[in-house]
């Protein structure tokens, strides 16, 4: 049943908000089964439960409380009112100024990191010219190499391969 109830025209409904074709079409949903009356009927009552007071009168509220801040002093016809500190200058200074160094500690880590391992993996091997008449050249998982050949050429090895040379 559950399935084909529209919830949003009946919110409309209950707050007031509905079309007259929703209206129509929600009385008429409403007049098909008891169950549907009973549903809608709750909806109502918990509508006008949870809605607030159309105004609140601040300066009245305002008038009840002002006296007690003037006396915080406990009194028979009223309790005191708790004074609770929102913060500390004191207890926040050393997470206020560490946190942001430690930040900037753990950034330039890894950018030193990074630029470490960009720069040893983007490094020319030596001639293989001057090597011996058959080279293996092979790289492990992770690791790019660039090779410069005798003919001028330049070979990239990617992630764990290998390249033979024959003269």
């Amino acid at each position: 049943m559950s399935d084909e109830i529209d919830w949003e025209r009946l919110a409309r409904y209950v707050s007031g908000e509905a079309t007259a074709a929703e209206r129509g079409a929600v009385e008429h949903w409403v007049s098909s089964s008891p169950e549907n009356r009973r549903l809608l009927d709750s909806l109502v009552g918990r509508w006008g439960a949870a809605r607030s007071p159309e105004r609140w009168d601040v300066d009245a509220a305002w008038s009840s409380v002002r006296p007690r801040l003037a006396d915080p002093e406990p009194r028979a016809d009223r309790p005191a009112v708790p004074v609770i500190p929102i913060h500390s200058r004191r207890s926040r200074w050393l997470p206020g100024r560490l946190v942001p160094l430690a930040a900037a500690a753990v950034l330039v880590a890894g950018v030193a990191l990074v630029w470490e391992r960009v720069s040893s993996s983007t490094r020319a091997e030596p001639e293989v010219a001057a090597l011996a008449a058959s080279v293996e050249v092979n790289t492990s998982v992770g690791e790019r190499r660039t090779i410069d050949l005798p003919d001028g050429s330049r070979v990239v090895l990617g992630t764990a391969s290998t390249l033979r040379l024959d003269s």
